[in-house]
């Protein structure tokens, strides 16, 4: 009777090897062992030159066999799927990771006119602002940003005018928002010449905030006086001389 000894280096088979053998022994195979998180590249030991991922034990063998179990790291993905937005400079996210890797948390993103809210994909429930993969790890991973649009404020001074009855101007948007036009105001003894603000200095009565606009706007409304005419009817009078109305 001969002794086979395996030096198993933490993996694990589903059918028990043979522990000893004769020389009447049928042939046997060896059942390749498997390792959580590791590819197996072969047995090394007796009668083999390197490594072998099956190894055959011919009926009619003799001595004592040792065998050694061989690993290498299994190598995931990492996917990360920014949806429109991008890394801050000089920053990125791994895309591969192996058991043995340190912990890994992921840069998160941004997007112009949106807030980042989160990550979804493998492992979450829902959405959460921050993924770490632990050492110890496995398997393929895909991830999802997230974003909801930033709410933008307006502000108007319409510097004592008044909007006709039944129309606003919007007092918030997002980078989403259809495009519109503001509604100009009224102000009794003037004319309205246009907005200044985040237009510019130069007044204009047309203001648009195109879709895709970002940041808080502020608008002022610009009047100026009416000239009124006077008629006067003397009626066959005349004024004094030297004097007008």
């Amino acid at each position: 009777n001969y002794k086979i000894t395996y030096v198993m280096n933490g993996g694990t088979v589903s059918t028990p090897n043979l522990t000893g053998y004769n020389v009447e022994t049928n042939t046997f195979t060896l059942t390749n062992p498997t390792k959580t998180g590791y590819t197996f590249k072969g047995w090394s030991g007796t009668d083999i030159e390197d490594k072998s991922l099956s190894v055959i034990i011919p009926k009619g063998s003799v001595g004592d066999r040792t065998y050694t179990a061989n690993f290498e790291k299994a190598e995931y993905t990492i996917s990360c799927t920014l949806n429109g937005g991008e890394y801050e400079s000089g920053k990125t996210n791994p895309t591969k990771y192996s058991i043995e890797s340190d912990p890994i948390t992921l840069n998160n993103p941004s997007k112009v006119g949106y807030d980042f809210v989160g990550w979804s994909g493998t492992g979450i429930d829902g959405i959460v602002s921050t993924v770490t993969i632990p050492t110890g790890s496995i398997g393929h991973r895909s991830y999802l940003a997230n974003y909801t649009p930033i709410v933008y404020s307006i502000t108007y001074d319409y510097d004592g005018g008044s909007l006709e009855e039944g129309k606003t101007n919007p007092s918030t948007y997002t980078i989403e928002s259809e495009t519109f036009t503001l509604n100009n105001p009224t102000k009794d003894g003037y004319e309205f010449i246009g907005w200044t603000g985040s237009n510019g200095v130069t007044p204009s009565k047309t203001v648009r905030i195109e879709q895709g606009t970002i940041d808080g706007k502020n608008y002022v409304a610009n009047y100026e006086p009416i000239n009124y005419d006077i008629h006067y009817n003397l009626n066959g009078g005349a004024l004094e001389e030297g004097k007008t109305n």
